[in-house]
């Protein structure tokens, strides 16, 4: 199938999905992400790689967010707001016994010359590191310089990879879905949807807070 037929076929499909709340269309974005990231090969890291991949994210403040233009995105991996994230943070160290190691607290970013400078929590990034993915899980650059990456060989009986139109369509799907969350997030936010002034289909609101922050721990 060309681009531009699966491109349609999206189109057409995507806005079948009409979720009744916004924990719903969390969970549909997941099991995208989730076919995407399955198709990624694990097992590209040695041991010295991961730990200093970890060691090198920087540990991004609110400020530094706002600047990159991300202050009121997503982690894209597990869907937290960032400001939930730093909060969540600026609590944790403030406790002498936080509930996560401090280290995969807060927010990073992949910052290297030759990375791709997207931002995710430190958490999700740092265990995507430590289960030895050498690339990005959202644009597959590499995480080391080229020259350094070590690909163990992958077992007879491995499925391949997908290709790489169907990860351009399981992308497209989370993008468009990943969008639509956003929409309902200021929806249900907005002074006009607690008045009815608006048209907009309704999504049943859930505390957003300790929604995300159920999906985090």
């Amino acid at each position: 199938m060309d681009d531009f037929n699966l491109r349609s076929n999206l189109e057409e499909e995507a806005p079948l999905f009409l979720p009744d709340s916004l924990g719903e269309l969390r969970d549909h974005i997941q099991r995208l992400r989730d076919e995407i990231m399955a198709s990624l090969p694990a097992d590209q890291l040695d041991h010295s790689q991961i730990q200093n991949l970890v060691e090198d994210l920087p540990r991004l403040t609110e400020q530094e967010l706002t600047d990159l233009g991300h202050k009121d995105s997503l982690c894209p991996i597990c869907l937290t707001p960032y400001l939930a994230i730093l909060a969540e943070e600026e609590m944790a160290l403030a406790m002498d016994s936080p509930a996560h190691p401090v280290e995969e607290l807060g927010i990073t970013r992949l910052s290297n010359p030759w990375q791709c400078g997207h931002v995710f929590c430190r958490r999700d990034i740092s265990k995507w590191i430590r289960e030895a993915h050498d690339s990005c899980p959202l644009c597959r650059r590499l995480l080391v310089k080229p020259e350094t990456t070590t690909q163990a060989p992958r077992p007879e009986n491995d499925a391949a990879p997908a290709s790489p139109v169907e990860l351009d369509a399981l992308e497209r799907q989370i993008g468009f879905h990943i969008d639509l969350l956003r929409s309902q997030i200021n929806h249900v936010r907005s002074p006009e949807s607690r008045t009815g002034r608006t048209a907009q289909p309704h999504i049943e609101e859930e505390d957003s807070r300790s929604a995300f922050s159920g999906m985090y721990s």
